[in-house]
């Protein structure tokens, strides 16, 4: 894959993280794990299984205006304006958003969004998904040493950005 120079502002941390937890399940119906990253410089990490986030992930780069595109819709859909929320039911799974954008962090999670009340939620979900890159490859094939910009191939817990 060829590498894409880093654009004006961008950092090492992602300003998009997507992370699926399973709850209280069956760890071969669905794992917990990141299901979507983006950085700065247009570099996108995400799943192809959205119930096994942590199996075949990949590696792709938006374009410019894929990426502008995308970044517009997701402040059409009120990730970024509406208030930090948690919709999460005990012991259900849950999807976890969190922004990093104009110096600002915002944060959402929800188990389910038709539970959250909130007419917005599904409109956000359908904003992240315009970052996938119709091209990519395995994540293991541009890593090094078993990380790809502190995403631990084997052991994603452990990925510092994350947390």
């Amino acid at each position: 894959m060829k590498r894409v120079p880093a654009v004006k502002g961008a950092t090492k941390e992602p300003q998009i993280l997507v992370e699926f937890q399973a709850g209280m399940t069956f760890p071969e119906t669905q794992t917990s794990g990141v299901r979507l990253v983006v950085w700065g410089d247009r570099s996108v990490l995400y799943w192809v299984d959205p119930m096994h986030p942590a199996k075949d992930m990949r590696v792709g780069q938006l374009s410019e205006s894929q990426l502008e595109a995308a970044w517009k819709t997701v402040h059409e859909s009120g990730l970024t304006t509406h208030p930090d929320a948690a919709y999460v039911v005990p012991d259900a799974s849950s999807v976890r958003v969190v922004i990093q954008v104009e110096g600002k962090t915002h944060t959402h999670w929800a188990s389910d969004y038709r539970l959250t009340n909130t007419g917005w939620w599904s409109k956000a979900e359908e904003a992240l998904a315009k970052f996938r890159p119709a091209t990519s490859q395995p994540v293991a094939e541009v890593a090094t040493g078993g990380m790809y910009r502190g995403y631990d191939v084997k052991e994603w817990w452990r990925t510092s950005w994350r947390r």
